[in-house]
């Protein structure tokens, strides 16, 4: 795939780039997928955090390991996410304000399986990646 010079496209695709290089330790070819860069369920279900909150799309975790980051570029394009979408803030229903009501049953059923495949490390990296706040307590 090829990317135009649409600058929101390449706006978007720096920015995913950025997320992308954020995770792995090797230069990466564009047409390779997320999968085989060395992403697991927790790393999709961080991006895929992301890009709900910051770019205002939805795509599955489950997808996201078999993208490519041309083929992801296209999809969160596709969708409507633009970098400007980050720049405003949060999006509105996104995680940090969306309630489990809000996602379709498979999206709750995929993020579901992918938290319950995590081993302690991996919740830690997940908690440690959510901030202070969301620390609890027995009592909570």
């Amino acid at each position: 795939m090829t990317i135009g010079n649409d600058d929101g496209l390449l706006a978007v695709r720096g920015y995913l780039d950025e997320l992308i290089r954020a995770r792995v330790t090797d230069p990466f070819s564009c047409d390779v997928p997320l999968v085989s860069l060395g992403f697991d369920s927790l790393a999709a279900i961080e991006l895929w955090s992301r890009l709900r909150t910051d770019l205002g799309v939805d795509v599955p975790a489950g997808e996201l390991l078999e993208l490519t980051l041309d083929g992801l570029t296209a999809r969160v394009r596709a969708e409507g996410g633009s970098v400007a979408t980050f720049a405003a803030g949060p999006v509105a229903g996104g995680p940090a304000g969306a309630d489990i009501d809000d996602a379709s049953p498979e999206a709750a059923a995929q993020l579901l399986a992918a938290l319950d495949g995590l081993d302690d490390a991996g919740l830690e990296r997940l908690v440690a990646g959510l901030g202070p706040a969301s620390e609890t307590t027995p009592a909570d």
